[in-house]
């Protein structure tokens, strides 16, 4: 045998042995073949970490951005710890702020200064809507072992904006996927590359341990974010300028029968709204329901309180919706809340100044009923 032969062979026999150890470690350490593995379950929503630098007003904060290995922010949990849960879009994330300074965390505050052994475990993910909140039970809730909450919070509203002019509902919500192209409302990336870069990072052992190590000693580079000069201004008509826009000036501003009118007439470009949303309203307290879990329901407002046709109108749907079914809890926020615009860093989301009061006018509410769910 040739120097040169037996080099090859060499070099062979080891890459096959690597590759080997590999398969052997995959396979009996790996997810492939678990009950739950997450699929194709998007990654960027699980086991990340990101240091971020954000200024809002005069004030910087220096913090980790987590989210843990079963989609919630913070660090590790047992899933058997997972009683309360908040879900929402960014509005309930609030990536650019410290955890213990977003809503759920400032309920958090308050649930333990007054004793009481409950967690809401946030579990907001960027741009979600009602129809990501039911996909949620597809593609992420059946992932979570021994998930059994006993209450989850639907913070809801703002992200329905973009089903405004079409039906993204299937015909059967139990088979059918959701008329959207957005990869956080389908849990999975919408391009194969995507979706198979997923279905690895998910299953493989040497990925995951890979990205412990990642975290742990290679620093990643901190994201700035200075919110200090952002200024928003508003103007509803010359009486309403410059303010957060209250129920009752939505009321007197707003003509609701037209804006009925409009949303079931399709010349206007819309496929009727309220009767769009209705459905997932239905079928989101119905899957909660199955699982076993209380829904409370609360609705939301953007930067200029209810200035906005689409918020005005959403929430009008919502709030009709629970009037007829007056047995689902429902806090509704959008009607007794009164920020100042100064409390929002941009349209939809609020610096920790708006959250903190946010959580204030919501914590005798959701005390009173999380005492009862949860302490009984």
């Amino acid at each position: 045998m040739s120097k040169l032969r037996f080099i090859f062979k060499i070099l062979f026999i080891n890459i096959f042995s690597i590759f080997f150890l590999i398969f052997i470690l995959e396979l009996f350490l790996g997810n492939w073949f678990k009950d739950n593995n997450w699929g194709n379950t998007l990654r960027s929503e699980r086991s990340k970490e990101q240091p971020y630098q954000v200024k809002f007003d005069d004030q910087n904060y220096n913090f980790i951005y987590k989210k843990n290995s079963l989609g919630f922010r913070g660090n590790e949990i047992d899933p058997k710890d997972l009683k309360v849960i908040l879900i929402g879009g960014s509005t309930v994330n609030e990536r650019f702020t410290p955890l213990e300074l977003t809503i759920s965390g400032q309920l958090n505050k308050k649930l333990k200064e007054d004793g009481f052994n409950i967690e809401i475990f946030n579990g907001g993910v960027d741009g979600q809507s009602t129809v990501g909140h039911i996909v949620n039970f597809k593609k992420w809730f059946p992932n979570i072992p021994d998930f059994k909450p006993k209450v989850i919070i639907y913070y809801i509203g703002i992200n329905e904006r973009f089903y405004y002019k079409f039906d993204p509902n299937p015909s059967n919500f139990y088979t059918g996927k959701f008329n959207t192209t957005h990869d956080f409302e389908n849990m999975e990336r919408s391009n194969f590359k995507g979706r198979l870069s997923d279905f690895v990072k998910n299953n493989s052992f040497i990925a995951s341990k890979a990205k412990i190590i990642k975290f742990k000693y290679f620093n990643k580079k901190v994201r700035s974010s200075d919110y200090s000069n952002f200024s928003l201004t508003y103007k509803l008509n010359d009486n309403i300028k410059g303010s957060f826009v209250s129920q009752d000036q939505a009321d007197n501003f707003f003509d609701i029968k037209d804006i009925i009118y409009k949303d079931q007439h399709k010349w206007y470009q819309r496929k009727d709204f309220s009767s769009s949303l209705t459905k997932r309203l239905t079928h989101l307290n119905e899957l909660t329901l199955e699982i076993g879990a209380i829904p409370i329901f609360i609705n939301q407002v953007m930067y200029n309180g209810q200035g906005l046709e689409i918020m005005y109108y959403t929430n009008y749907i919502i709030r009709e919706f629970f009037n007829k079914n007056d047995e689902i809890i429902f806090i509704d926020l959008a009607k007794i809340i009164n920020l100042d615009i100064e409390d929002y860093y941009d349209e939809f989301h609020t610096k920790p100044s708006g959250s903190k009061k946010i959580a204030n006018i919501l914590y005798p509410f959701l005390k009173s009923k999380l005492s009862k769910i949860i302490l009984d």
